[in-house]
């Protein structure tokens, strides 16, 4: 998963064997440089790239994975806002997808990950997820 590529809407890197999915920024202002939020998968698996879900805080790509024998993951690739607070975002994305697993950058500080300052958002989820949810 890859975070704040800057790719420019259309532009693939083309990486032989690997298949791109991704959400261009298309509220970006002028002046503003492109982002976007990918996954580059080889091509082993079926994949199904999964609609996004209207979160204000949140910029995801969803994927869903569906291995033999087992019921599908559903990889998310998150950007979170560094003004944004709030975990109701996060659990959204969680209660919307069973088996999720959610990376990124979340934009995060916290004691639990070595960092020298705990903020709001961070201490809500540390309490709201399950222990070892969140690893850095």
């Amino acid at each position: 998963m890859i975070q704040e590529t800057f790719l420019r809407p259309g532009l693939n890197p083309g990486i032989p064997n690997y298949t791109l999915y991704r959400n261009d920024r298309t509220t970006q202002l002028p002046t503003e440089l492109m982002g976007v939020l990918v996954f580059m998968l080889r091509i082993v698996w079926s994949i199904i790239k999964k609609p996004s879900l209207e979160l204000q805080s949140i910029e995801h790509t969803l994927i869903e994975l569906n291995l033999n024998n087992s019921p599908p993951i559903t990889f998310a690739s998150i950007y979170v806002k560094p003004q944004f607070h709030s975990t109701s975002c996060l659990k959204k994305l969680i209660e919307a997808n069973k088996n999720t697993i959610l990376a990124g950058d979340f934009n995060a500080s916290h004691t639990s990950w070595n960092d020298t300052k705990n903020t709001v958002r961070e201490s809500n989820s540390i309490n709201s997820l399950t222990p070892g949810a969140i690893s850095k």
